[in-house]
């Protein structure tokens, strides 16, 4: 009996110990002690994750945040404006392919051309307006200081704006005292090139003033100087040079004016 009663006392004191162990486990785990505090002072949030990663050399921040794009290259076309690559007109034309026109092919077409002071804007003095034949011939209106572009619009054809033209400088001819209207005379282009003689710095389109007849006036040179960007007045858009510009219907399709090269037949070369 003795003996029967030692044997259970052994075993419940074991019992309790394996309990009493447990139990001190199990707390040290909730309270995130000893190594199992460690164990969670090493895990890493997604945000830390990202920032500790070593980016590819060939990798942007962009590209990590997603706003890289294989299709979003860039490049500055053949008349100095910058756009998309392979970025097409509404004609369909690459524009990056196509080469500016140069003066003597641009002043062989039927077109209406203004030479201005200085800047060309819509208070700009207006010297002159040349109305090109399409056949190698250009006719200049010198008298039209009274004409201004709010005179005109885009909705009227070139035929109409040169009634305009017209009307303005045959009423300041009546006011000198100048007779007849001005008269058709030959394109006249000379281009100035650089020390070797191949290359053309600069160009001017010349024409007779016609106040005593083409055979006794004196020629007035005006300076092509090219300048590709289009400029808006009022609602019309003009192209062509600096202070020499045509209006266009279509911004999409311009491809800008420029110089002769020196061996331009038709052009007098220095």
């Amino acid at each position: 009996m003795k003996k029967t009663m030692v044997l259970m006392a052994a075993a419940a004191m074991l019992s309790m110990a394996a309990c009493s162990s447990g139990g001190a486990g199990a707390t040290g785990t909730t309270l995130g002690t000893g190594d199992a505090g460690d164990s969670d002072a090493a895990i890493e949030t997604p945000g830390e994750n990202i920032e500790a990663t070593t980016l590819d050399p060939l990798v942007t921040e962009d590209d990590v945040n997603g706003s890289y794009s294989s299709d979003s290259t860039s490049s500055v076309d053949s008349y100095g404006t910058a756009s998309s690559a392979g970025a097409q007109d509404s004609a369909g034309v690459t524009r990056m392919d196509v080469e500016p026109i140069p003066a003597f092919e641009a002043f062989s077409t039927k077109s209406i051309w203004f030479s201005v002071n200085e800047n060309f804007a819509k208070y700009s003095l207006v010297w002159a307006v040349f109305a090109f034949d399409g056949n190698g011939n250009v006719t200049v209106y010198s008298h039209v200081d009274q004409f201004d572009f709010s005179m005109i619009n885009a909705s009227m054809s070139d035929d109409e704006v040169l009634e305009v033209v017209k009307s303005v400088e045959m009423e300041e001819r009546s006011y000198l005292g100048i007779d007849g209207e001005p008269q058709p005379q030959p394109i006249n282009l000379r281009v100035f090139t650089d020390d070797s003689g191949n290359i053309t710095e600069e160009e001017q389109i010349g024409y007779i003033n016609d106040d005593k007849g083409l055979t006794d006036g004196a020629t007035i040179w005006t300076d092509l100087v090219t300048d590709y960007e289009i400029q808006p007045i009022y609602d019309m858009q003009f192209a062509g040079y600096t202070t020499f510009k045509r209006r266009i219907t279509d911004a999409d399709s311009n491809v800008g004016y420029n110089l002769d090269a020196a061996n331009t037949a038709g052009i007098t070369v220095y």
